[in-house]
């Protein structure tokens, strides 16, 4: 708490600064052209001063989950009747979309074929931008079959001073991971 009211003090007093030398360019110049101009230099360059890692990193998320993240599918795997159940919904994961069991979907029913490994990951440490993957592999050759990429970005210097709960991460619908399985995993052509 005392450090976010030191923060909040400097914070203003650099407002005020940032004010008064604007101001102060602006007297000094004689055409209005040239005064607007200054003035909205000088003001972007203090606010680019405390915002401008925040712009360029929360640029950089929105790429990065534009052309990287989402879901990813390399190879599908066609199963027979007895990994669905009798209303089509498969059988190595629950109603929540998550598997049966944490890491493997049901070593009864895969008998330890295919394995779901997790990822935590820096992609960018000078922009605090860090990647979430859920990989489903094949373990008899370690083929990553399909993934789900979340690109999470921890804020800018300025918000990480005031909040301990700065950031963004990619847009994520709620069934992704049920969404990346039934797109792996599907019943095999005329087996019903």
């Amino acid at each position: 708490m005392f450090l976010e009211v030191i923060f909040l003090v400097c914070f203003v007093a650099y407002a005020v600064v940032a004010f008064l030398v604007t101001r102060y360019l602006i007297k000094r110049q004689k055409h209005f052209v040239v005064k607007v101009l200054i003035g909205t230099l000088s003001a972007a360059i203090f606010y680019l001063i405390l915002f401008g890692d925040s712009l360029v990193g929360t640029w950089y998320l929105n790429h990065l989950c534009e052309t990287e993240g989402g879901t990813h599918i390399y190879r599908i795997v066609e199963l027979g009747p007895e990994y669905w159940r009798e209303d089509g919904s498969p059988k190595f994961i629950n109603k929540t979309g998550t598997p049966l069991e944490r890491g493997n979907f049901n070593s009864k029913i895969f008998d330890n074929k295919y394995q779901q490994k997790m990822n935590d990951y820096i992609q960018n440490e000078s922009l605090g931008i860090s990647i979430w993957t859920v990989s489903i592999v094949d373990t008899s050759n370690s083929e990553v079959l399909g993934e789900h990429k979340l690109f999470r970005y921890r804020g800018g210097w300025v918000a990480n001073s005031m909040t301990t709960m700065a950031g963004d991460s990619c847009k994520v619908k709620q069934d992704r991971y049920q969404n990346l399985y039934k797109k792996i995993f599907v019943l095999k052509i005329g087996s019903k």
